[in-house]
């Protein structure tokens, strides 16, 4: 299959000829990744707000948001699709200009029912990063009642731009469509900071699953180290033990050079330890190891097998979107794809596996810690708790017959805030702060460490003090409503 770049009105298209169907998606380089704890959602509100929009069709449509992009997608005959692709084209450009309060509040109603928190794929992203991009995945919505219209205008203008989308047609291509949009950049995203420099480690979680997480080299070819890595987990825990029933894998890019891969295994009630172990022991083995050289061949082989279906031309058009918007060269034909595969070697393999386990986060759920027997002789350590260093200042007693512990203490200075309970240091420096809910007189401080706690009145003597010092130093676009 042979993909064609042209452009349309400055906006990138890729196109595969062919008759029949057609089959298009207008992508925008935007996801959950580019918001912070408080705006958590507004990309998928606006992905809401375009469908909402757009009339009924006879069309097969869809939208997404993923972590890193936001995919509006229509599938029919050239003059449907054109229809459809129009109407979400005027959608995005009159969110330029406005957005209805009423239509925003519905669409709040609806994410929120659909959304109750965040994936647990998300758990070795925030043990490595934080509450922040890729952490967010772990977190969910936690303030969508709180964006109002003037805030989704600007993450529309700052994103939903020219410069910033392709577009991907599969088939006839369909005419009088309007692909205008307004200029803007191509968004560039920087690294993610880590939270800790502790790697590998593990995470005890009450998952029926194990997470396996780590980072992996990104180089041509390098697409196939995620479906190896699955086939083989799958081959040893699934068919092997009989323990697991699938394996599910999710990658998000860093970097040029980086992915941080996350491979989730299900697990029969009673037999999550066993599961953690064996995983990790497979792991090892294809360190050490490296694929079989039936592994390798396994996966050109069912590459091939789709090249064969000409719906499979959609999954091509949109890497080569995605390499286009990360600013990557994209691969234009699927013999390009079929090279770099054939290039792939067993030692590459067993190498960025092998790099991959000095990154390594695993979430069980235990209830006992893997030791180094469990990890074949690796250092596993747990993962920090969410707690922090002894800090110096002002310390406020508890209120008699508030239901809180009797060696409780609310610790603050010009830097940080701390629960003091049975020794325990739960801190958080105000640069650490991602978000501050907000209820009357309480305050819910969110760190990026993933410490959190409530400040109230209620439950301390002179904590009122405490409240208008955070409403102070907290800055305002921090801070959300608690739900009544």
């Amino acid at each position: 299959m042979e993909i064609e770049q042209t452009d349309r009105d400055g906006l990138a298209v890729f196109r595969i000829d062919g008759s029949g169907m057609t089959t298009a998606s207008l992508v925008f380089h935007v996801g959950l990744i580019d918001e912070d704890y408080v705006t958590a959602g507004i990309t998928h509100l606006v992905e809401h707000l375009v469908m909402h929009r757009t009339p009924r069709t006879v069309a097969n449509v869809n939208a997404t948001v993923t972590p890193e992009f936001t995919e509006f997608w229509v599938r029919g005959s050239a003059r449907v699709v054109a229809e459809h692709l129009a109407a979400v084209f005027d959608a995005v450009r009159s969110l330029h200009e406005s957005v209805d309060a009423e239509h925003l509040r519905l669409e709040r109603g609806v994410l929120s029912a659909e959304h109750s928190g965040g994936t647990p794929l998300g758990i070795p992203y925030v043990e490595r990063y934080g509450l922040t991009g890729p952490g967010l995945l772990a977190s969910g919505p936690v303030a969508l009642d709180g964006i109002a219209p003037e805030e989704v205008v600007a993450w529309v203008r700052r994103f939903f731009v020219c410069g910033n989308a392709a577009l991907t047609v599969l088939g006839p291509m369909p005419e009088g469509v309007d692909t205008t949009l307004p200029d803007g950049p191509r968004h560039t995203r920087s690294e993610p900071e880590l939270l800790r420099e502790v790697a590998p480690m593990q995470v005890v979680t009450d998952l029926p699953a194990v997470l396996y997480g780590m980072e992996l080299p990104r180089f041509p070819g390098s697409s196939a180290l995620e479906r190896i890595i699955t086939e083989r987990l799958t081959g040893h825990v699934r068919t092997g033990l009989g323990s697991s029933y699938s394996v599910q894998s999710e990658s998000l890019v860093l970097d040029d050079a980086r992915a941080f891969a996350v491979f989730a295994v299900d697990c029969a009630p009673g037999r999550d330890r066993e599961v953690a172990v064996a995983g990790l022991a497979e792991l090892r083995r294809i360190a050490d190891q490296g694929p079989d050289q039936a592994d390798l061949d396994h996966d050109i082989a069912a590459f091939e097998e789709l090249l064969a279906d000409p719906e499979f031309g959609s999954a091509l058009l949109f890497a080569a979107a995605f390499g286009y918007l990360q600013g990557i060269e994209p691969r234009l034909s699927s013999d390009d794809h079929l090279a770099a595969m054939r290039a792939l070697t067993g030692e590459q393999v067993r190498d960025a596996v092998r790099s991959g386990l000095r990154t390594l986060v695993v979430a069980h759920s235990g209830p006992e810690p893997l030791t180094e027997a469990d990890s074949g002789g690796a250092e596993l350590p747990i993962a920090p708790p969410c707690t922090g260093p002894e800090i110096q200042g002002r310390a406020l007693s508890r209120r008699l017959g508030r239901g809180v512990p009797r060696s409780a203490r609310l610790v603050y200075n010009d830097d940080a805030v701390a629960l003091v309970h049975e020794g325990e240091w739960h801190t958080i420096a105000l640069r650490d702060v991602v978000g501050m809910g907000t209820a009357d007189e309480t305050r819910y401080l969110v760190s990026r460490t993933g410490c959190t706690f409530y400040v109230t009145p209620r439950e301390f003597r002179g904590a009122d003090q405490v409240v208008a010092w955070l409403d102070r130093q907290v800055p305002a676009r921090l801070h959300y409503r608690l739900p009544d």
